[in-house]
């Protein structure tokens, strides 16, 4: 077979699977994007690297979109389709003063509210990925100059971020998903004034955008084993605090301070901390392989500058777990979208194919643990239909205002289509 052939071949195989199953289209594409990514250069490479990117993020758009909402009372997205249905019926004043000062988001949704006609909340979810992916180029590119990082290496660090990069997370807290760009930005920034112009506007998506800056900058500046030390002990002190307090039943009745009684309160169950920690510990699943490969790299004697912050983000994180969703909130501009960079400023002096290899693993067991193990993927419609275009009717869905209160604490989900 000659390469027009197989050129033929592939836009027909690409051609059948857009068509009737953007799943398995997802899951092909992501690891050709690794495939390329971790080649060497050759001719064409970049267009046939960005040519496969736009085909993964189709792949990805019809996934999120097949995620279900207005299930569970814990689910943002039902407040946030009420907000829009508030633009969509011109209260524009309900609308923006249901966030006060935090009112970019709800200007979004008066802009999308100008191009859907009608009560589609899928269609406004499509709006807001389609924003948030605009987001994360600008994103990617804005930090590629500030790291003068190289076309070829260009390359491997988009596709480590859109490979751990968490889109339906971004859907589900919106308001800070959104923030977390301008998080991102304001840490790679050198110059004071852009980083204010950044916080200021994260700071209108979601108040925390200061605070999460301010601990977040803080651990990424630590560059020496004093300093870690120091951290750790911080950390260690802190947990022992709320554990001695929760344990002699302690309360504040300070204003202000009264606030940390919600946690004190929930660390004196033993099952609501153990609940705690083990989300925890799955969230960091994808820091693992990254302290491995640290462990080799001191063995070896190789220096990695983003190491530090790594070990300090897992302390961190396991540390602050008995607090639920403290330290996930604020280390979600890493979690949800940029954790991709560590794995490219740890991977990139590698062998191509170890580096494909690792990236192929951590991809495949993502997709694996999504198709046995979740519920909600491919909830909305099939992983694949011999109708062609199926998932499309499910955009235009209406569903009136919801009662967020009136929604479960818990429900068991069972998945039709499976």
């Amino acid at each position: 077979m000659n390469i027009s052939k197989f050129n033929i071949f592939l836009l027909i195989t690409i051609f059948f699977l857009i068509l009737f199953s953007p799943s398995i289209l997802f899951f092909v594409s992501g690891l050709t994007l690794i495939t390329i990514a971790c080649s060497k250069p050759f001719n064409k490479k970049e267009y046939l690297f960005f040519c496969n990117l736009i085909i993964f993020l189709f792949g990805l758009i019809l996934y999120v979109l097949s995620l279900p909402n207005f299930i569970l009372f814990s689910d943002d997205f039902s407040s946030y389709y009420n907000n829009f249905l508030y633009f969509l019926d011109s209260n524009y004043k309900n609308g923006f003063n249901e966030y006060n000062y935090e009112f970019l988001f709800p200007s979004l949704n008066l802009v999308l509210s100008k191009f859907i006609y009608g009560k589609f909340p899928y269609l406004m979810k499509l709006g807001h990925i389609i924003i948030n992916l605009l987001l994360l180029f600008i994103t990617i590119i804005y930090v590629s100059k500030k790291e003068k990082i190289k076309i070829n290496d260009f390359l491997l660090f988009t596709c480590c971020i859109m490979i751990f990069y968490k889109l339906p997370q971004q859907m589900h807290l919106m308001r800070q998903g959104y923030a977390c760009y301008f998080i991102i930005m304001a840490l790679f920034s050198n110059k004071i004034c852009s980083k204010l112009i950044f916080i200021i506007i994260g700071s209108f998506f979601h108040l925390s955008t200061p605070i999460i800056y301010l601990i977040i900058n803080a651990l990424s500046k630590i560059n020496n084993k004093k300093k870690l030390i120091a951290y750790t002990l911080l950390f260690a002190s802190t947990f022992l605090l709320f554990y001695y307090l929760s344990k002699q039943k302690i309360f504040f009745h300070f204003p202000l301070l009264n606030k940390l009684n919600y946690i004190i309160n929930y660390i004196s169950s033993d099952s609501h901390v153990k609940k705690s920690v083990l989300e925890t510990i799955k969230s960091l699943f994808y820091f693992y392989p990254l302290l491995i490969l640290l462990i080799i790299y001191n063995i070896k004697k190789i220096h990695i500058k983003e190491g530090y912050f790594i070990i300090i983000s897992t302390l961190f994180l396991i540390s602050f777990s008995f607090i639920p969703g403290f330290g996930i909130r604020v280390y979600m501009p890493i979690l949800s979208i940029f954790l991709g960079y560590y794995y490219y400023k740890f991977i990139k002096h590698l062998n191509n194919k170890f580096k494909a290899l690792l990236l192929f693993c951590i991809f495949i067991f993502i997709n694996i643990n999504w198709l046995l193990f979740s519920e909600i993927y491919y909830y909305r419609y099939p992983i694949f239909s011999s109708e062609p275009l199926y998932y499309l009717n499910s955009l235009i869905e209406e569903q009136e205002k919801i009662c967020r209160e009136c929604l479960p604490q818990q429900v068991e989900i069972k998945n039709k289509y499976r």
